[in-house]
């Protein structure tokens, strides 16, 4: 079955994506966004909106809702140190998110990316199918035929649209379809991260920070009202990785 769709089909339900369908709508531009899973990450994954970012979001609306929900200027901060509770090797503040940029009416925020994407996913009536794969992009005259496929029907449909932004990240679907390669060294490693929940501030509450690199892997409080993340290099034998990660 080939639908009209609309103006531009966003592939991508992350940051990026959602952003974008929100602008568009903005512009009055007809949208129809797609992600492969069924639902938002509900996985912490990356950790600053930079001020760049926030200024979009102010412009969206978004800006005070979104720091509302964040860790306060001082969190914007890397530390490296031996132990959690130990004195600084090296600190360096985040660009724009302890201290303000003069040029900017905002700052940037230290928070979780699945607290972020509601907050924008919300800020559009555009639609959007969870669980829906671009499976085959074809360019024609004016335009891009689209072959999606709904995992949850199985079933496929063909859709037009003038332009397909891909939004779908680092292992691009969309990329990978029409065969564009990438430059630099590549992927520099695998990591493993452990979300759990634990009172750690009596080791940090006297030296806030959004990240700590210590010598048994990095620590990221994930919400003002607590939760934590640790990531460290995933072992070679994969069987290996969940007693690591505990143990450290």
């Amino acid at each position: 079955m080939e639908r009209q769709g609309p103006a531009v089909l966003i592939v991508g339900g992350g940051p990026a994506g959602l952003t974008a369908r929100a602008l568009l709508a903005r512009w009055g531009v007809r949208t129809l966004l797609v992600e492969k899973h069924r639902e938002l990450s509900p996985f912490p994954r990356s950790r600053l909106v930079n001020v760049c970012s926030m200024e979009i979001y102010r412009r969206l609306g978004l800006a005070g809702r979104i720091a509302a929900r964040a860790f306060a200027p001082e969190y914007g901060r890397v530390r490296f140190l031996d132990t959690l509770d130990g004195p600084d090797v090296a600190t360096a503040a985040m660009a724009g998110v302890q201290a303000p940029v003069p040029e900017s009416p905002v700052t940037g925020v230290v928070t979780s990316q699945h607290r972020l994407e509601p907050t924008v996913l919300g800020a559009a009536d555009a639609p959007v199918r969870f669980g829906t794969e671009l499976v085959g992009p074809a360019e024609e005259s004016g335009g891009v035929v689209a072959l999606l496929a709904d995992h949850g029907r199985g079933t496929e449909t063909r859709v037009r649209a003038r332009y397909v932004p891909a939004a779908d990240g680092a292992h691009s679907t969309v990329r990978r379809l029409l065969g564009i390669g990438t430059g630099g060294p590549g992927a520099l490693g695998d990591f493993t991260t452990v979300v759990f929940d634990a009172d750690l501030g009596r080791w940090c509450a006297r030296q806030p920070a959004g990240v700590y690199f210590t010598a048994h892997g990095s620590f990221l409080p994930l919400y003002p009202e607590g939760g934590w993340a640790w990531s460290g290099p995933t072992p070679e034998d994969p069987a290996l990785t969940g007693a690591v990660a505990a143990g450290r």
